[in-house]
């Protein structure tokens, strides 16, 4: 009785065992799978798709929730923000330029910039001001004594930033 038992035991486990399945058991498990996987890549492709559909045109609201009205807002165009930003930079690149008193950062300014399309008329603004201060130096040069020493302190203060005006003043100053 005891090896009837154990072949009946042996029986059960090598049934319930997944090794063991029939070939029936094994194509139904297969199939499972295989149906399993197909409704996984569904899911996945779905959730793939969607963003590119919500993406496409956002929603601003639904209006009605019997008609189902949706309001389409356009996206904002990026390239008129990023010249928005860069505009004001440059506006305030040149008020900071021009509220100091020292020329030579002006005249780097126009050097560095002066074939940026974008900032020709910062260029233009800084230019103006920057021949406006070379006058005064101009002006306030040709009232002084001539002397070794200021010649040295205008071609040392203003060579960079006015060097038309310093060889006028040399010239004129050393005759």
């Amino acid at each position: 009785m005891s090896s009837q038992i154990m072949f009946y035991l042996k029986g059960l486990t090598m049934k319930n065992s997944f090794y063991f399945d029939s070939p029936s058991t094994t194509k139904r498990r297969n199939s499972t799978r295989i149906i399993f996987l197909l409704v996984l890549l569904l899911i996945l492709i779905s959730y793939i798709a969607i963003p590119q559909v919500i993406n496409s045109a956002p929603i601003a609201a639904v209006e009605n929730s019997t008609t189902q009205v949706v309001k389409v807002i356009p996206l904002p165009d990026l390239n008129k923000i990023k010249m928005a930003q860069q505009q004001v930079e440059s506006e305030q690149e040149v008020a900071h330029l021009l509220h100091q008193q020292h020329l030579d950062p002006l005249a780097k300014y126009i050097e560095i910039n002066r074939l940026n399309e974008a900032k020709t008329p910062y260029v233009e603004q800084v230019k103006m001001e920057l021949a406006q201060r070379c006058s005064q130096v101009e002006n306030h040069y040709q009232s002084m004594k001539t002397d070794r020493v200021t010649l040295k302190n205008l071609k040392q203060g203003y060579g960079y930033a006015c060097p038309v005006v310093v060889e006028r003043l040399t010239k004129t100053l050393t005759k």
